[in-house]
């Protein structure tokens, strides 16, 4: 979700987009977003999201099911 609903006017089809340190996303804060232009030029804008701290770890740890299964293999704390 755009943090500026006006931002959304700032994406052509042909852009790239690139999410900017998704490592140390965190829950409630904004994710950067560079658009590089064709023409060479770029865009900096800010992108709300929606996920918790268990959320965020599925995503850096690739998978829901991968964070249940290493859970799994270690045990009962």
């Amino acid at each position: 979700m755009f943090d500026d609903p006006a931002d959304y006017e700032r994406l052509k089809a042909d852009d790239r987009v690139s999410l900017v340190d998704l490592s140390h996303l965190q829950p409630r804060r904004p994710v950067e977003c560079v658009i590089r232009h064709v023409d060479g030029t770029l865009d900096r804008i800010w992108l709300k999201h929606s996920y918790t701290s268990s959320q965020l770890e599925w995503f850096r740890r690739g998978s829901a099911l991968k964070v249940l299964v290493s859970e799994m293999e270690a045990g009962p704390p």
